[in-house]
């Protein structure tokens, strides 16, 4: 069975901002129109067999939702949205608690294929439910994505590259092949999981029952030491551009679960996969 999301509000802080700044939430009377919709929703939707899951646009990066907020205002809300999340802000900051949340809309950087690669990489590595790379290209005339990489009016200029679409596919293909539903991320990896790592690197890691994930992106390292439940592991290092595999070995750690696995070189970003008990 297929549920349909329903969106309530497209950027209800635009000029109606609780706070200065980038990120910020709508007000709070935009909040309680908000939930009185999300109410009309649920009343009217209540005798039917298929229910909307309802979803709003939170902010643009990043912003906490408060406990206090989510019972006062967001208890019909399943999804949280967000925009320009370039860092996994929204992500980071919300993870726990128990709604999808969701990077819906980007843009405003330079048209370079690789930072909306990686910053895509990021967002679902932090535990973010949803990205789905909605940019410029998407335009009136080009429902598709078939659009101008360039999108101009008298106040607003942005871009994104085309064929990044391409490289969401490999993407896709990656977190299918793992027990993404189950995985959880792991924050702050070289305080936990990663123990050691070379070069000005930034790592992400999800972990899910039996397989291990990680993300790493910035100057290509030396090598990894890993501390993980001890056993056999096929480790997969993966080309996020493309989806292909690197190199593949079968790896075993010693008895407290340390291993040592060694980067293959790269320029922009690297994957890797790990497996247990493999065949």
């Amino acid at each position: 069975m297929s549920c349909k999301t329903r969106n309530i509000a497209n950027e209800p802080w635009f000029n109606n901002q609780e706070h200065d700044g980038f990120a910020s939430p709508a007000r709070d009377e935009t909040k309680a129109w908000i939930k009185e919709v999300s109410d009309w929703f649920v009343t009217e939707e209540i005798k039917l067999p298929k229910k909307h899951i309802l979803s709003i646009d939170y902010t643009n990066e990043g912003y906490a939702i408060s406990k206090e907020d989510l019972e006062k205002y967001w208890k019909n809300i399943s999804v949280f949205n967000h925009h320009y999340d370039k860092n996994a802000e929204s992500a980071i900051l919300n993870y726990g608690i128990n709604r999808a949340i969701s990077f819906n809309e980007t843009g405003l950087m330079p048209p370079s294929t690789s930072q909306y690669r990686i910053q895509a990489w990021k967002f679902l590595f932090s535990g973010g439910a949803l990205y789905n790379n909605l940019d410029f290209t998407f335009q009136a005339g080009a429902e598709d994505g078939t659009g101008s990489t360039s999108f101009v009016c008298d106040w607003y200029n942005g871009c994104t590259d085309p064929s990044v679409k391409h490289q969401m596919k490999a993407l896709s293909d990656f977190m299918n092949s793992f027990d993404f539903i189950h995985s959880r991320p792991v924050f702050s990896p070289t305080k936990n999981l990663v123990t050691l790592i070379f070069g000005n690197e930034q790592v992400y890691a999800l972990e899910a029952p039996g397989q291990y994930a990680f993300y790493i992106t910035g100057d290509s390292g030396n090598y990894i030491s890993l501390s993980i439940k001890p056993g056999k592991y096929e480790a997969r290092w993966i080309e996020p551009e493309t989806g292909e595999t690197i190199s593949k070995i079968v790896a075993e750690t010693d008895k407290n679960g340390h291993i040592k696995l060694i980067e293959p070189k790269y320029t922009e970003d690297v994957a890797l996969m790990l497996m247990a008990n493999p065949n």
